[in-house]
């Protein structure tokens, strides 16, 4: 089947598989999950909105240090995913935690983490869909 796509409210999109469940938690994060074969849910991806404070790559990965991972981050590269502009963060490996996170600024100056969970190669042929779109209210 082909994917779906996914309408984030701050002006991207990106394709998902079909089989993937949306989570939605208020309108900062979003939990993507598949059911494995004894039907038990697990997170493939997880989207999280940053604060409107930061509003560049810069000011987000400021915010990224100061956090809980700040510690882990051993390498940041500029990247494009998709057809945006974004960070990918290297972390230091613990245990069920990510070892890859990346930043993506929205064309509406809002920026993304994206937090993978599940399968990287899977995870990262879905981020190379990222693309910018014009924001409208009603949009998943």
């Amino acid at each position: 089947m082909p994917p779906r796509t996914f309408y984030c409210p701050v002006g991207i999109a990106f394709d998902i598989p079909v089989e993937w469940e949306v989570i939605s938690f208020q309108s900062t994060e979003v939990h993507f999950r598949v059911r494995d074969e004894t039907s038990v849910c697990q997170d493939s991806l997880r989207l999280s909105i940053l604060g409107p404070e930061s509003n560049t790559l810069s000011l987000a990965l400021g915010e990224v240090k100061r956090g809980a991972w700040g510690p882990r981050i051993r390498n940041v590269q500029p990247v494009r995913l998709g057809k945006l502009e974004a960070l990918r963060l290297e972390l230091t490996p613990e245990e069920d935690c990510p070892l890859v996170i990346w930043l993506v600024i929205s064309p509406s100056d809002r920026v993304a983490g994206f937090i993978p969970y599940g399968d990287p190669a899977r995870v990262e042929g879905v981020l190379a869909t990222l693309r910018g779109v014009t924001v409208r209210k009603g949009r998943e």
